[in-house]
């Protein structure tokens, strides 16, 4: 725990850096920007392969 941003740094805008929160976001091949955050505490790297492990609450 406590690898995501604070969510206060979420944005629909487009500032900053595309933001992936879970599997609603990932397609086939690539994944569909739907958030950015503008503090981010981690960053994947050119050709890194993404993955969701993240469980929706509900």
């Amino acid at each position: 725990m406590g690898q995501s941003p604070p969510s206060s740094s979420y944005n629909f805008e487009g500032k900053g850096l595309p933001f992936f929160q879970g599997k609603a976001e990932f397609t086939n091949l690539h994944p569909e920007v739907s958030k950015w955050c503008d503090e981010p505490k981690k960053k994947a790297a050119v050709n890194d392969i993404l993955l969701s492990v993240r469980a929706p609450v509900s």
